[in-house]
């Protein structure tokens, strides 16, 4: 079952299964899955922030993603 339903509009992407912390330089997987309503861009970036981030300029890495046709799930990896 996923964690939420697939024909909202409120929540288009929505990570799971997120530790609450990483030790430093290892492998981060960031598991997502994505509504039915989320339109793909070739432009989509996922990134990681500091917790109290206030701009979307206050990401320390990011990673190009890109979503496979009819899939509702993917990931993206930051190499530690």
């Amino acid at each position: 079952m996923l964690p939420f339903d697939l024909t909202s509009t409120f929540s288009q992407v929505v990570f799971t299964d997120i530790p609450h912390s990483y030790p430093p330089s290892t492998t981060v997987t960031c598991r997502y899955t994505y509504s039915t309503a989320f339109q793909p861009n070739s432009r989509d970036w996922v990134g990681i922030f500091k917790v109290g981030w206030s701009t979307i300029k206050d990401y320390h890495t990011f990673v190009w993603v890109e979503q496979e046709e009819g899939q509702l799930t993917s990931q993206a990896v930051f190499k530690g």
